[in-house]
């Protein structure tokens, strides 16, 4: 537990300082392109890394796997100093303190209809009910991990073009708005039933956190890293809250049901977001 802490707090860290650099090295106008790079780059990651290490693991053994993840780790380390290249600017920290942020709206606003729904359906409906569900439908382990690989192949895919768009013609808020709502689409394919909604339902959410990622990160981003550090935090939030919320309807409903009230979450809150942005104009 302590070994599994320790690499928690060592991807925050790194997470925050990439993405801190991604922004700060990016021209005006292509905030959205340089961290969908970033984005790119730990989907393709996660789509690699799980399937090379679970056959490591049948060969070698679990040991020489995290063996081979702390070469890696030295191996990262040795081309970040090796890297020869002028640092980015360091620009002056105009952003408010962290809690003086977390009170204004134009904040709060996506934090909570945008970041948080998101996290919470790819925690409790891709990580906790899709492998439940397709174990119910009689596939095997293989099968659920290909299935689910289709999330990270989508987002990687759809990132570039987002993040174009973002940059090119301003389209971050509309980009978030439609991203949550082809995911909220997708969850209520549940009503559907079987082995195809949920198939459906992983497409959605690849597609949706693909067009929403990147645009919703420039968009906060603008505001410093006290406004980056609240989006992971809020986000990290949605990840606890998705298993339990949907452990919890699993005890009410059908995995079908559980897929399409998380859905419907999402539709709502995406709803609250676009309806909030006179609001925010206002408030500004």
């Amino acid at each position: 537990v302590a070994a599994r802490c320790l690499c928690a707090a060592g991807y925050a860290i790194g997470t925050m300082a990439m993405q801190q650099h991604f922004l700060r090295a990016a021209a005006d106008g292509e905030r959205a392109r340089a961290l969908a790079l970033f984005v790119g780059a730990v989907q393709t990651a996660a789509i690699c890394g799980a399937p090379i290490g679970g056959l490591l693991a049948e060969q070698f053994g679990a040991a020489a796997v995290f063996a081979g993840a702390v070469g890696m780790s030295l191996l990262a380390l040795l081309v970040q100093r090796l890297d020869r290249s002028p640092p980015a600017p360091a620009t002056p920290n105009t952003s408010p303190p962290l809690l003086q942020l977390l009170f204004q709206r134009r904040i709060l606003a996506p934090l909570l209809t945008a970041a948080l729904p998101a996290k919470l359906a790819l925690a409790g409906f891709l990580f906790y009910l899709v492998p439940l569900a397709l174990q119910q439908e009689g596939f095997g382990s293989g099968s659920t991990g290909r299935a689910m690989m289709m999330y990270f192949l989508l987002v990687a895919a759809s990132n570039p073009l987002a993040s174009w768009l973002a940059d090119h013609y301003g389209w971050e808020r509309g980009l978030v708005a439609v991203g949550g709502l082809v995911i909220g689409l997708g969850g209520l394919a549940g009503l559907l039933g079987g082995a195809p909604a949920l198939f459906a339902g992983i497409a959605a959410l690849g597609i949706g956190t693909g067009l929403s990622a990147a645009a919703l990160q420039a968009m906060l981003g603008r505001s410093g890293p006290a406004a980056v550090v609240l989006l992971r935090t809020v986000e990290r939030l949605g990840a606890v809250i998705g298993p339990l919320l949907a452990g919890s309807l699993l005890t009410l409903a059908a995995y079908g049901g559980v897929m399409a009230t998380i859905g419907a979450l999402v539709i709502g809150a995406t709803l609250g977001f676009v309806l909030l942005r006179p609001q925010e104009r206002n408030a500004a």
